[in-house]
């Protein structure tokens, strides 16, 4: 690293940057896409991403602490600080306490990395020897895409290290990183939105260190790293951190936010790394308790996270279908998927008699999807628009749960390298896991994650950048749903994953109608009968509970979207528990006594009806448990003209219809219903009971054209 040669201006203090004449600050607005919570899985990634060449995983210890009002106050509430914060648009919410009162603080260190490298005396993305100048990057830089081109690393756009101070009622944290060669640096940072204060407007992010005058722009002033060990010492002891010279990263957020609690810090790298800790990647202190690791990962789930013994047992079943799946223990099939419709599965392509007889025996089925992109170029570090093909692979693994689970469970993970991408994660009734390796196909998968990387957009606009247009989309397509795709294959179900649904100006279509639509093929005279009520009389099977109830009408020769709050007494859904209770008693009962005599077909139809009404039983009960309703909820309405494509939502243009024209689409609205939202094709309301009505009036008023509408809800907390 170069020697400091830059004058210091004024040490230990904080440092704001004017927006100059010209100067475009921006605002990355970090808490639209983190929540609090979020520091410690964007701690937990910085470190696998800098393990050390000398080790194979990271140790991480996080603890909280209390620090002396007085100290803090002493060195950082001082230079404007608590006007900046003042004036910041975090105002209204985040204050400093009272005098006297300590400060809560949460301390994150890694361990086995090799800290910030780099040279923060060099203001540049890279080093002169090309070499990613690391420590600059994260004190310094929002967005980028620097990372992006590292397929093992986690992050790409260096936006995660914000979460540290959305964690903070100050927005504010401190780091110290020690490295390899002995130096040690320490900072703070603070995000306070874009903000004014006597007539001058701020960028939003603010630091504490030495402060200095940029050679490019006289009068023009930034923050470096303070580098003066005896102040190092001097600050550590104040938050009581005992890192000596041992290389790494330690974080320190004061005024922790208060849903950031050491048992939920606890749950959420359990439930968020348990695959990276099973693979022996990570270890875990959560102050000073017992270490969680690969040999107590299992202890901990079922001390903390498991409601009774099934719930024991299915747990450590998914981890040892992990640790077979680490030990080679699957037998490999290809995968092949339909790009106009790659969420439907071709039964005669991938469900042979081999893998059908693999999967009843309770054997672990891997499935490789290997498929081919045309990426753009890159030619002397820049992209061309020219082409080239490279191969991807994704792997996935399930085995079918063991017959003595009787519920669905989250069992299943995506990982991309070491990144878990949670939002992946669905019910089912089989072990899946979704494993990205392959060089190619982690730089594709990684493209398409959203900034706290629990999903992945299918249409992320870096896409367009790297890949002949849309390209990804039916593979990151599959790849979202590809829990659900295998486990319809698997069962032979024959639905889709298909969530349209038109609405017919000529031909209306009701949602029981929808419920009821056969999809299958007909290849018998009784198919058209319910085979389980009408030809073996067992009882029905109790239908799903909805928030609401939507439908169109047509009234006046005027078309109606409409929807009603639906509200369920304990009564009714005691006597729904009854119902489904009965229909597995007799179904079990009609299998054992006559399942050698029944059709193949006819058991396989028992079989899904005894599992889909295992599911109605576990969502009677969560309703129960949610004091018997889904409200306060939000209904998001989508709409379209059906143009025939696979793609009509994204095929909108305004041009089309907007809802916001109210002189051609009308909205009528009564009860504990308000909208929220009504622009171009969405519409989103807010309903905080059932009591409600609500419809839209003015489809095929200027086309004759079909519209479609897709509609959900989800639960406010």
């Amino acid at each position: 690293m170069n020697e400091l040669v830059r004058k210091i201006i004024k040490s230990f203090t904080w440092v704001a940057g004017p927006v100059g004449e010209g100067d475009e600050p921006g605002d990355s607005k970090p808490q639209d896409k983190f929540n609090a919570l979020s520091c410690v899985l964007e701690f937990i990634q910085n470190a696998l991403d800098a393990i050390a060449k000398s080790f194979s995983n990271t140790l991480i210890k996080i603890h909280a602490t209390r620090v002396s009002y007085t100290s803090f106050k002493e060195n950082f509430l001082k230079d404007k600080f608590e006007d900046y914060l003042e004036n910041s648009e975090l105002s209204a919410m985040q204050k400093i306490p009272e005098h006297g009162q300590d400060i809560n603080c949460l301390i994150m260190e890694d361990f086995n990395t090799t800290g910030l490298l780099g040279d923060p005396n060099h203001y540049f993305s890279k080093l002169p020897n090309g070499q990613p100048n690391l420590i600059h990057q994260f004190t310094h830089e929002i967005g980028g895409r620097r990372k992006g081109k590292a397929a093992h690393l986690g992050g790409s756009e260096g936006e995660g290290k914000q979460t540290f101070c959305l964690s903070s009622d100050i927005s504010t944290f401190f780091f110290f990183t020690v490295r390899d060669d002995g130096t040690e640096f320490f900072m703070g940072i603070s995000y306070f939105g874009i903000f004014e204060l006597n007539g001058t407007e701020y960028k939003p992010f603010v630091h504490f260190g030495d402060k200095v005058e940029s050679k490019d722009y006289q009068g023009k002033f930034w923050a470096l790293p303070i580098s003066n060990q005896k102040k190092i010492d001097e600050l550590k002891k104040i938050f009581g951190v005992k890192r000596k010279k041992e290389p790494g990263l330690t974080v320190v957020i004061p005024f922790i936010n208060e849903d950031v609690t050491l048992d939920k810090v606890k749950e959420t790298i359990c439930k968020n790394y348990r695959v990276p800790i099973l693979r022996k990647k990570l270890r875990v202190e959560v102050a000073s308790g017992k270490e969680i690791n690969k040999d107590t990962l299992l202890e901990i789930y079922k001390e903390k996270y498991s409601e009774n013994e099934t719930d024991k047992k299915m747990i450590e079943e998914y981890f040892n279908f992990i640790d077979e799946i680490d030990q080679n223990k699957a037998k490999n099939f290809d995968l092949s998927i339909v790009p106009q419709r790659p969420t439907s599965l071709d039964v005669s392509s991938n469900l042979t008699d081999e893998i059908q007889n693999l999967y009843k025996e309770g054997k672990i089925i891997k499935y490789q999807l290997k498929f081919i992109l045309a990426k753009k170029i890159l030619k002397e570090g820049k992209l061309t628009d020219q082409f080239e093909d490279v191969n991807c692979t994704f792997n996935f693994y399930v085995k079918k749960f063991p017959d003595y689970a009787n519920q669905q469970y989250k069992y299943c993970d995506t990982l991309r390298g070491d990144m878990p991408i949670t939002q992946c994660r669905k019910r089912t009734t089989n072990f899946f896991f979704a494993d990205i390796q392959e060089e190619e196909s982690m730089l594709l998968v990684k493209n398409g994650e959203v900034a706290n990387h629990t999903r992945v957009r299918v249409d992320h606009p870096k896409y367009k950048v790297f890949y002949k247009h849309n390209v990804q989309r039916p593979y990151i397509s599959f790849l979202n749903n590809a829990f659900m795709s295998l486990q319809d294959l698997l069962s032979q179900s024959g639905d889709t994953l298909d969530e349209k649904t038109t609405l017919d100006l000529c031909s209306i279509i009701s949602d029981r109608e929808i419920e009821n639509e056969n999809h299958g093929e007909e290849d018998d005279e009784d198919e058209n009968d319910d085979v389980l009520t009408s030809k073996y009389k067992l009882p029905e099977i109790p239908n799903k509970l909805k928030a609401y109830r939507a439908r169109v009408k047509k009234e006046n020769d005027k078309i109606y979207w409409v929807a009603k709050g639906v509200k369920y007494k304990k009564e009714d859904i005691a006597r729904y528990e009854e119902q489904g209770e009965l229909f597995i008693k007799e179904a079990n009962k009609l299998l054992n006594e006559r399942k050698d005599k029944l059709p193949k077909k006819h058991v396989q139809k028992i079989n899904q009806g005894i599992m889909s009404t295992n599911n109605r039983l576990t969502e009677f009960e969560e309703f129960r448990k949610n004091n018997y309703t889904f409200y306060p909820i939000k209904i998001r309405i989508t709409a379209a003209y059906d143009d025939g494509t696979t793609r009509p939502y994204n095929n909108y243009c305004e041009e089309d219809f907007d809802f916001s024209d109210t002189k051609t689409f009308k909205y009528n609205v009564h009860g504990s219903l308000n909208i929220v939202k009504n622009d171009k094709n969405k519409i989103v309301c807010a309903a905080s009971k059932e009591d409600f009505d609500f419809s839209i009036t003015g489809f095929g008023k200027e086309s004759e054209e079909k519209f479609m509408i897709h509609h959900m809800y989800e639960r406010e907390s």
